[in-house]
């Protein structure tokens, strides 16, 4: 192989080219190579400090089930560690297991043949044996890069091919078929054009099948102690740890002396990998942004009992973050991508990050991101939605994922904020728990809230809430047989109308969502948990629809069911005696609302400027000291919450302004203001 020699493994003569007489009718491939999709690497490898280092593991044998016949059958998976951080596995068919090994083999191999060239270099005394070392070094360098490029876009590949790729007799794998005809040809540093001819049987060839190996070897003059090198061997512990067994002594011993010497003989067979006029993709290893989507261990999990993420993707996120409750927003951004990217390859995962951020932050229940990501991002049916997402425990109604992720999402957006500090009214809050809940158990969700703000960990709060509900309840009922104590009686009944006078608003805010759109009887009341309002706003004739390309054709599902409030607030500054003057068309960011009718239009254009400053900018500090420069004390706790939900944003990298976080925000903000107007004329009043 005259890439062999190229790299500093030398051999014993000139290579003949493809195309000379062939010794056997090769089984072919089930799709032939008709074009080169690996593109040539002719430039030197670079492995910057900074990079994060990606660790690949050996490939394992797997049971996995059919998605659709429901067979179990056998495939394999790698491993992936990611600094000290497992991350994941690459789905792997059988077949391609001693390929996957191969070429991780090479890339090994010509690491080290690189490094070895590196350090002769730097011992050489003499100016023309260090300019021949360099040389050497940059070609082996330069196989490193494109063995590496190779097995970058291998992976990409295998992260995209459903688990049916791996049955018996239909798998491929595009990538490894095209890098090994390549590499046995030495086509690496050639384009399809100069080969389709001469090397159109082997382009046709089968080049995983162990019967057509010799076949691939025609025309290789190599010496057999040479070709020992070519193959990894059968035991990975002589090279899996990232170092050939022997080889340091080998290169000392003959390999060093027989390529310097090869430099001096070179033929019309002769071939350089390295160009001094090439330069190295943007993109060519594991461990450069944007990192491969590996499937996560609950994704694979999920996968491998026979589901599908390309029919039931919403159905994946929520298994995931039902069993890994500690899921970092970076790890589900993660799995966003690695969907958003199976199931709309042509677009942008970030588009989806906004939609992300407004979950992570409890700003939307985990059914209206599911429909909105569905419908408006994967251009998909609402009938992918489940009947229930959820089986819920009758000991427990409050512990579900849905209400972990709200109080989560509240929890981050106050985290900034001291504990006493806390608001237990956050209307936000109040909205999604409304969205998910009945009138039945609004006692149960204000003792939660407040255990929650306190710092009580949200999932224990949950834990024990199924087990006060029930204590409380069993009270209740001893009081209706006439057994209760009338001393405890007379103090839940005070604790009662103190915590409904404390709470105000979240109770108007509650009653007010859930009388207007659930009307709850003794059959439907704990069963809204469960999902169900999903399969009412199917059938309503106001819902949001989206168009083929994802545009909304009528109201948002936010407006029609936040509608009231909105309404209520704007009438919380009273009556108008004349009809307002026209109002202005607002400017980027926000869309026209309901409530900005009855805003300061100074102070709204004002907070626009700000946001818009800081969407540009990405100064957190700055955001924060021009909104609290304006703002009461009694607000900061508000303003810490909405710099919380920013730097969540912030960590993101959605190239989306989060302007409906910033359009609550400032509708919050004024329906603050008009509390306390409201008290200040009552106080007038009285």
């Amino acid at each position: 192989m005259s890439r062999v020699n190229a790299a500093a493994l030398p051999t014993s003569s000139g290579k003949r080219r493809a195309g000379s007489a062939l010794q056997q009718r090769p089984i072919p491939l089930q799709h032939p190579i008709t074009s080169f999709a690996i593109p040539s690497v002719q430039a030197e490898c670079v492995f910057p400090q900074t990079e994060m280092p990606v660790l690949f593991g050996v490939p394992e044998e797997i049971d996995v089930v059919h998605p659709e016949t429901k067979e179990t059958y056998l495939t394999c998976r790698v491993a992936v560690s990611m600094g000290e951080e497992e991350v994941g596995y690459i789905p792997l068919p059988t077949r391609y297991r001693a390929t996957w090994l191969e070429l991780s083999y090479n890339i090994v191999l010509y690491t080290e043949m690189w490094e070895l060239w590196t350090a002769e270099e730097e011992n050489a005394s003499r100016k023309t044996q260090k300019e021949k070392c360099a040389i050497l070094r940059k070609n082996s360098g330069s196989v490193v890069a494109q063995h590496t490029l190779a097995r970058l876009l291998a992976v990409e590949e295998l992260l995209s091919l459903s688990l049916e790729a791996s049955l018996p007799g239909q798998e491929s794998v595009r990538i490894l078929d095209e890098w090994r005809i390549r590499w046995c040809r030495d086509w690496l540093t050639m384009t399809y054009q100069q080969v389709s001819n001469s090397g159109a049987a082997f382009l046709n060839a089968d080049p995983i099948r162990p019967e057509n190996r010799s076949f691939f070897e025609t025309g290789w003059n190599i010496d057999e102690k040479n070709k020992n090198l070519v193959y990894p061997p059968d035991d990975l512990a002589q090279w899996f740890n990232g170092e050939v067994a022997g080889l340091e002594d080998e290169f000392e011993e003959t390999l060093k002396s027989e390529a310097l010497a090869s430099l001096k003989r070179q033929d019309a067979y002769s071939d350089s990998q390295y160009d001094p006029k090439a330069r190295l993709p943007a993109r060519w290893h594991e461990g450069q942004k944007p990192w491969p989507y590996y499937w996560s261990v609950q994704q694979w999990d999920w996968i491998a009992e026979g589901n599908s993420m390309w029919d039931k993707p919403t159905e994946l996120l929520f298994y995931v973050l039902k069993v890994k409750p500690e899921l970092t927003f970076d790890q589900f951004k993660r799995l966003l991508d690695s969907l958003f990217t199976n199931l709309r390859a042509r677009d942008n995962p970030t588009i989806v990050y906004n939609l992300a951020t407004d979950l992570w932050t409890g700003a939307k229940p985990w059914r209206k991101f599911a429909r909105d990501l569905l419908t408006l991002h994967l251009h998909l049916s609402l009938d992918a939605v489940p009947t229930t997402w959820e089986t819920k425990d009758p000991a427990n109604p409050f512990n579900t994922v849905e209400a972990r992720l709200l109080l989560q999402g509240y929890m981050r957006r106050v985290a900034s904020v001291p504990a006493q500090e806390r608001d237990p009214d956050d209307t936000t809050l109040w909205e999604g728990l409304a969205r998910i809940s009945t009138k039945k158990y609004e006692r149960g969700w204000v003792w939660i809230v407040q255990q929650v703000a306190a710092g009580t960990v949200v999932q224990n709060v949950l834990n024990m809430a199924g087990g006060w509900w029930s204590e409380r309840e069993h009270r209740f009922a001893a009081e209706a047989r006439g057994e209760g104590n009338p001393d405890t009686s007379l103090t839940e009944k005070e604790t009662g109308e103190t915590a409904d006078k404390d709470k105000g608003e979240v109770s108007s805010v509650f009653r007010r969502l859930l009388y207007s759109e659930h009307p709850i009887d003794a059959s439907q009341g704990d069963h809204d948990m469960d999902g169900d309002d999903d399969n009412a706003d199917r059938s309503h004739h106001s819902r949001q629809e989206a168009g083929a390309d994802g545009a909304n054709t009528g109201p948002s599902d936010n407006d029609q069911e936040m509608g009231d409030i909105g309404n209520d607030r704007a009438a919380s500054t009273g009556p108008q005696s004349t009809p307002p003057p026209p109002t202005p068309a607002l400017p980027h960011p926000f869309e026209k609302s309901a409530e900005a009718d009855n805003w300061d239009r100074k102070e709204y254009f004002a907070f626009i400027k700000k946001f818009s400053n800081f969407v540009v900018e990405k100064d957190i500090e700055e955001l924060e000291s021009d909104l609290k420069e304006d703002a009461p004390t009694s607000f900061y706790p508000a303003i810490q919450e909405f710099i919380g939900s920013m730097q969540i944003w912030l960590q993101s990298g959605s190239k989306d302004a989060p302007n409906d976080l910033a359009h609550d925000f400032f509708r919050r903000k004024m329906a603050a203001r008009a509390r306390e107007e409201a008290v200040q004329a009552q106080g007038a009043l009285l």
